[in-house]
């Protein structure tokens, strides 16, 4: 019984991870979406438009940059998960 305990408690921990995997990779999306806006309808002129895509880029390396680092950190060696 408490092995099941065990995987249901992973299983929650993995679900857990998914779900915070899932609503960064939609920041990104919506990061994305207003990149590609900024660079097909240009409103500013284009020095402030060059400098928020920087800005936008530099943010959304980042935040994948913080994502690929986390995952690594959470990834347990298969001998541990049992």
């Amino acid at each position: 019984m408490k092995k099941l305990t065990k995987q249901h408690s992973c299983y929650g921990d993995l679900l857990g991870k998914i779900d915070l995997l899932d609503q960064n990779v939609h920041k990104i999306k919506e990061q994305l979406n207003n990149l590609k806006q900024l660079i097909c309808n240009p409103t500013h002129s284009t020095d402030v438009a060059a400098t928020d895509e920087i800005q936008l880029v530099n943010a959304t390396m980042e935040m994948i940059q913080e994502i690929c680092v986390a995952s690594q950190l959470d990834i347990k060696p298969k001998d541990e998960l049992e």
